[in-house]
């Protein structure tokens, strides 16, 4: 893989981070249209108090990358076919990413969250940081930017 530049990386985590917040925004509407088991997955309805924010928004994607992303495809490396796997990987580790977070229905948000986590750390060149990055991002906006907004717009 060539060598790439901070605007190519940062290019990555954006367009992994956008793909993540629509597929996850369809993927609640689809729950919570079809299914009567749909309880939210953890999107508060008003914003989190500070130390929320620091555990979820920085703390969280730094340990959760390390473990997933970071130590999860370590794992693999060895494998024989793993350049032609990663992807399929990936999904395996996000499979699990989104399992741990509370079962299978958190497969569905989480899951698909943590592949695109997994695709920004391959895309740019195994790059724990843009994961992370990516992770942070995403949790920042689901947990503490859209709660903001429901509260200031629905009340």
């Amino acid at each position: 893989m060539k060598n790439q530049t901070l605007v190519e990386k940062g290019q990555n985590i954006l367009l992994g981070w956008s793909i993540t917040f629509i597929l996850n925004a369809l993927v609640i509407l689809l729950l919570k249209t079809f299914t009567s088991h749909f309880q939210g997955f953890g999107i508060p309805s008003t914003p989190l108090p500070i130390e929320g924010i620091i555990y979820s928004c920085v703390i969280a994607p730094i340990l959760e990358e390390l473990i997933f992303r970071k130590i999860g495809f370590s794992l693999f490396r060895f494998y024989p076919h793993y350049e032609q796997n990663k992807y399929y990987i990936c999904a395996v580790i996000a499979a699990l990413f989104g399992f741990l977070h509370g079962g299978i229905m958190n497969v569905y948000i989480q899951g698909v969250a943590g592949f695109f986590f997994g695709w920004v750390y391959i895309k740019n060149g195994n790059s724990y940081w843009s994961a992370v990055i990516t992770h942070s991002l995403h949790n920042t906006f689901l947990l503490v930017i859209i709660p903001i907004l429901v509260k200031s717009y629905i009340g």
